[in-house]
């Protein structure tokens, strides 16, 4: 027997966790910081409209992380800055995430200093 008062509630309670899992999007996996994520650094060898190729310390052969303006942050001397300002050359401190589907890895932070900062 069930109750007849239970059943608006439950139908409720039905939609309304409907809604919530609707709204959370759970197709989209993003490269995000998260426990996947970690810090190098290394030469940038090629910069593109998607890419960055840089030769991560230690390592032999450049290894290419996509970025994009959305969730990719540059930072120039400390400051916040464009890819425009980074050059083939530089070398750079990185965080990027390898997300568990799709893509290569993603860059999400960028750090470089110029020759001419002070404190360098």
């Amino acid at each position: 027997m069930t109750n007849p008062r239970l059943t608006p509630i439950i139908a409720i309670a039905v939609a309304l966790a409907a809604v919530c899992f609707g709204l959370s999007n759970p197709g989209a996996v993003n490269a995000v910081p998260s426990q996947m994520s970690h810090e190098m650094s290394g030469t940038v060898r090629r910069i593109d409209s998607q890419t960055v190729t840089i030769v991560t310390s230690g390592a032999s052969k450049p290894e290419v992380f996509a970025w994009n303006s959305k969730d990719t942050k540059f930072f120039r001397d400390g400051a916040p800055t464009t890819i425009d300002s980074l050059r083939v050359g530089t070398y750079v401190q990185i965080r990027c995430s390898h997300p568990l589907i799709g893509s290569g890895p993603l860059l999400y932070r960028v750090s470089w200093r110029t020759s001419a900062s002070p404190g360098k």
